[in-house]
């Protein structure tokens, strides 16, 4: 039987080896197909289809504690390098820097209420320093956040501010990172430190939120903002809401120096525009 495998006497495997243009073909068989590229389409394609079908993510609890968590530490470092003379530094509105981190306090107590955080029934003691009643207050607001569920980041809290407003947990949790902030750089700025950015992806999600609180009411005429950049002077008018989802309220979290608004056509990490409280652009003649 093993004759109608012979190929000159050879069997096929004798034969592949002493046969170059054989053994050529057989190894090319071996080898794999090479990759095809996809059409250039695909991936919009798939994307584009997946949004469609499901509904846009929402902030998990890492999303918010982390930076809240780096915002808590870098203020901690901050308040802890303040000397006697730089904690009554002069801020305007909250006196100085001590009487701005009560502030940051009460604020933080707000959100603090809700979870239950401890030191948030403590009426400003003259025996507990400033930096010790916020520290621990955002320590134990962090850990109760942390601990969390992301069905509970779905619960409307009040937030900090002088009128009335609510909005889930995890908005929340967000404006805590933005007053943390900008605070942090209301002292540094009232005792000559550099300011300190927070992360591109942070800096991201503080801006949806502010501008989710700039004014929407119907029929308020447009606010005109002025941007210096570095070759020319820019102006951009606000005349729609840019994000939903939270009931319009004073900017008193911003802090004295205002806060950053996003400029159109640019990623947010790269540019952002300085909104400053109580001061309007003066008319061009």
């Amino acid at each position: 039987m093993t004759e109608s495998y012979l190929y000159n006497g050879q069997s096929p495997d004798e034969h592949v080896a002493s046969c170059p243009d054989c053994g050529a073909a057989i190894a090319l068989l071996d080898e794999p197909d090479p990759a095809v590229a996809p059409p250039p389409t695909l991936r919009e394609a798939v994307l584009s289809m997946a949004r469609r079908r499901r509904s846009p993510a929402v902030l998990g609890v890492s999303t918010v504690a982390v930076p809240y968590a780096e915002q808590v530490a870098l203020m901690d470092d901050l308040l802890a390098e303040l000397s006697e003379p730089q904690w009554e530094a002069p801020i305007a509105k909250h006196g100085t820097v001590g009487g701005l981190v009560e502030h940051l306090a009460d604020n933080d107590a707000t959100v603090a209420r809700f979870l239950g955080a401890r030191f948030t029934g403590v009426p400003r003691p003259a025996v507990t320093p400033a930096h010790r009643r916020w520290r621990e207050q955002a320590g134990s607001l962090l850990a109760r956040v942390s601990a969390s569920s992301e069905v509970l980041l779905g619960v409307e809290v009040a937030l900090a501010g002088a009128r009335p407003a609510r909005a889930p947990l995890r908005q929340a949790m967000v404006q805590r990172t933005f007053e943390t902030w900008t605070h942090a750089e209301d002292i540094r700025a009232a005792t000559d430190r550099a300011g300190s950015a927070p992360r591109a992806e942070h800096v991201h999600m503080i801006a949806e939120f502010g501008l989710a609180l700039l004014p929407r009411a119907e029929g308020a005429a447009p606010r005109r903002l002025r941007h210096r950049g570095a070759d020319r002077a820019r102006r951009r008018q606000l005349d729609r809401p840019a994000v939903t989802g939270l009931r319009p309220r004073r900017r008193d979290h911003l802090g004295r120096r205002g806060g950053f608004l996003p400029v159109a056509g640019q990623p947010v990490g790269a540019r952002l525009l300085p909104v400053r409280r109580g001061r309007r652009p003066r008319p061009r003649p």
